[in-house]
């Protein structure tokens, strides 16, 4: 039986993720994953692409408080907190978003980081940042890259270690599920599934980028590009290197380490 190992949420995007015992799980993505983003001056995202540094930004979170750490420098807000102001930001092909700043303080500590100005805007409900599935479907998404959720199975992870000759972390990959699996990229082939009392469903496997070749603890990036230089030799696909899947949600609700997945046959759907 497959079973849900980990719960990751990372709530400022492109900074270091927090695992959780139990999340609610909602169509724009988990319960405050992916709410916060960097942006520049003119409401560019800002991500590990460009600046592997934010790697080393560690994430902490204490009943409403969100707590930053970078190496001496350390600040914290409270999850709830921004300002009247809005910006408008872009991110990939989605852009004038509205976005609400949050402090001038959360401001400079990200611009003194990155040597440039910098801000730190939150999603809201003004956002509406909807991703277009197909005629009929669509979904709400966070800060996320393009999709609300991304599943990874361990046996697939298993078999990309192996493969490169060093453990590769889970956490290179940022994704939100990690799943208990017996078969090397089954995931790609679910259809509906049901963790908890939430559903979901597969859209497509997640096309990779640069990412996965940081270093999440030293924030360097990999002197011999691995894991995507193993996966372009056997998971490459028409120029394209795939890892894990990109999933949406159906149906709200809670889930916890240990659930069991179910496979929701469509031939005998209730």
């Amino acid at each position: 039986m497959h079973r849900l190992e980990k719960i990751v949420i990372y709530p400022i995007k492109a900074l270091s993720g927090i695992e959780l015992d139990s999340c609610m799980a909602l169509e724009a993505g988990l319960e405050l994953d992916r709410r916060f983003m960097i942006v520049d001056s003119e409401g560019r995202f800002i991500s590990q692409r460009t600046y592997p540094t934010l790697a080393k930004v560690k994430v902490s979170i204490s009943d409403h408080l969100i707590g930053l750490k970078y190496e001496n420098s350390t600040i914290e807000f409270n999850k709830d907190e921004f300002s009247d102001n809005m910006m408008s930001v872009s991110i990939w092909d989605h852009h004038n978003l509205k976005a609400s700043l949050i402090s001038k303080s959360l401001d400079r500590f990200f611009s003194d980081l990155l040597g440039k100005t910098a801000h730190l805007v939150k999603y809201n409900d003004k956002t509406l940042r909807v991703k277009t599935l197909s005629n009929k479907e669509f979904t709400d998404v966070s800060f996320a890259d393009g999709y609300p959720f991304l599943t990874i199975g361990t046996a697939s992870l298993s078999s990309l270690s192996q493969r490169v000759g060093k453990e590769i972390p889970a956490h290179r990959f940022r994704a939100n599920f990690i799943i208990n699996t017996k078969v090397e990229h089954e995931e790609d082939a679910w259809n509906e599934f049901q963790i908890g009392d939430a559903i979901f469903k597969n859209v497509k496997p997640c096309v990779r980028c640069s990412v996965p070749n940081i270093d999440q603890e030293k924030a360097i990036i990999d002197k011999d590009k691995e894991p995507n230089k193993t996966l372009s030799s056997y998971r490459n696909f028409n120029g394209k290197i795939f890892f894990g899947s990109n999933v949406r949600l159906l149906k709200e609700g809670k889930i916890s380490v240990g659930d069991a997945i179910r496979l929701i046959d469509e031939k005998n759907k209730k």
